[in-house]
């Protein structure tokens, strides 16, 4: 059996005169069936609606460490997670941090206390470990992850008992880009009493869709729109091109003050939700008129021929293309000034396949992507 050695600190907090705060206990976290000396509540962190709980003595020793989520006023447990080399007296759990859609846990007996730390990462509900981390040349007892702390994509691990107890300190960066899309513009503007929100990727990967959410103060979060419902936000699935989004919101009220928030679904249905920004409705000013105008493309599912209505109250830019699910241009059907003008566009199926295709329409300023379904 391996020897875990421990090292311990004095940590003092200096108040001074400052006022006195109002602190309510709310909920009390535990673990059903855990054995006696499992030492749960040993390390905390809580960061947002997470928290995460070590639990060094559990499993002979080996660890563990509990996540719980916020509902409401009420905490469940989300997982339990463990090392995935995990052995007896490793003490997983000894010291534990949580930021955002990753974890850090200590485990400060790992390979005759060299100590180790782990790295988890969040998706939908699952936690799942992506890395370990360890110094290179580490001595016995030296109880790297004698503490450890995570934010961003940051992170950073105690060793405190290395070189004979004068300790040390190491921080890791992740340039970790898994994030199903790389938003790089989201804003919002007050038109006629409507709010217009656009968007901007400059890559997609596995990206269903997005939803728009807006709350109004600090109200709750409601849905606008969402790519479920409304073709024009159905992503590009995986795609290193940049593509633009937008959408028009015509039930707000004149004078008011809204939050909005974009979220992009994976394929795994997943969402990550991006910046907030905030918007005051102004009245309206007159009305802008309509230079133009589209209606969503025939037939849809179509077999050798679809047609595109269009029409433009003034000479105007029209740029159309023809996307593959995976988001490759597959023909260029448009990209030319226009007169104004009704149009019906025919766009032939010769040399595509059998499945579905998105067709990203812009007219001047404005863009609008739509999905039709190929069947031969």
């Amino acid at each position: 059996m391996k020897k875990l050695v421990m090292c311990f600190g004095l940590m003092l907090g200096i108040a001074g005169n400052l006022p006195a705060a109002n602190w309510t206990e709310i909920a009390n976290l535990s673990i059903s069936g855990s054995s006696t000396e499992t030492y749960f509540g040993y390390a905390v962190c809580v960061s947002g609606d997470y928290a995460i709980v070590g639990a060094f003595g559990d499993d002979s020793t080996k660890g563990a460490a509990y996540i719980f989520i916020r509902d409401g006023s009420s905490w469940t447990q989300q997982a339990k997670i463990t090392a995935s080399d995990g052995a007896a007296s490793d003490g997983f759990g000894y010291s534990v941090s949580i930021s955002g859609n990753y974890a850090i846990v200590g485990a400060v007996g790992d390979e005759s206390s060299k100590g180790a730390a782990y790295i988890f990462i969040r998706n939908g509900s699952s936690w799942t470990q992506q890395a370990k981390l360890t110094v290179s040349g580490g001595a016995d007892y030296d109880q790297f992850g004698s503490s450890v702390s995570i934010s961003g994509d940051y992170a950073i691990v105690g060793s405190g008992c290395i070189d004979s107890n004068k300790g040390a300190a190491y921080i890791y960066y992740t340039n970790d880009t898994s994030l199903p899309v790389e938003l790089t513009d989201f804003t919002v503007q007050s038109q006629n009493a409507e709010v217009l929100l656009t968007w901007r990727t400059e890559s997609e990967t596995e990206n269903l869709g997005f939803i728009l959410q807006r709350r109004q103060e600090t109200g709750e979060w409601n849905q606008v729109a969402s790519y479920v419902t409304d073709e024009a936000l159905q992503g590009h699935g995986s795609t290193t091109e940049a593509h633009e989004y937008s959408y028009t919101d015509a039930a707000v009220q004149p004078g008011a003050t809204y939050t909005y928030r974009l979220g992009d679904v994976d394929y795994s249905g997943t969402v990550t939700w991006h910046k907030e920004v905030e918007i005051e409705v102004k009245a309206e000013e007159g009305q802008t008129p309509t230079v133009f105008s589209l209606q969503p493309s025939y037939p849809n599912p179509f077999n050798a021929q679809f047609t595109i209505p269009l029409t433009l109250k003034e000479s105007m830019p029209v740029a159309i293309t023809l996307y593959d699910i995976a988001g490759r241009v597959v023909k260029l059907i448009q990209d030319r000034p226009m007169a104004a003008g009704d149009y019906h566009l025919p766009v032939n199926a010769d040399g595509l396949h059998s499945g579905i295709y998105f067709v990203r329409i812009t007219v001047g300023n404005s863009t609008r992507v739509e999905k039709i379904v190929l069947m031969k």
